[in-house]
């Protein structure tokens, strides 16, 4: 996983124009849904630089250390990127 799912990317990008639709109001879900997402994208960014400019050791990503900048990333994001399709399934009234 040395870059970044472009699908959250899409999302992000096209749901500013969502917003500029008179009268729409975002749900609770959808708020925090794209929330979320801001805060992979940025995420992704952050891995990115870093493995640029660094490299990215298995052992880094699978099992980083305390006080590295990849600590618990990976565990962090999967987290994140789950509640993201939970609150997809809440909005659409579907479930996994």
């Amino acid at each position: 996983m040395a870059y970044a799912d472009l699908s959250f990317a899409c999302v992000s990008l096209f749901s500013d124009h969502v917003l500029d639709v008179e009268g729409f109001k975002m749900s609770d879900a959808a708020t925090e849904k794209r929330k979320l997402i801001e805060q992979m994208l940025e995420m992704q960014k952050k891995f990115i630089e870093f493995e640029q400019q660094n490299g990215v050791k298995p052992e880094e990503y699978w099992a980083g250390k305390e006080g590295h900048p990849l600590f618990q990333y990976k565990e962090k994001y999967g987290e994140m990127s789950s509640r993201v399709v939970d609150l997809a399934h809440e909005e659409k009234g579907s479930s996994r």
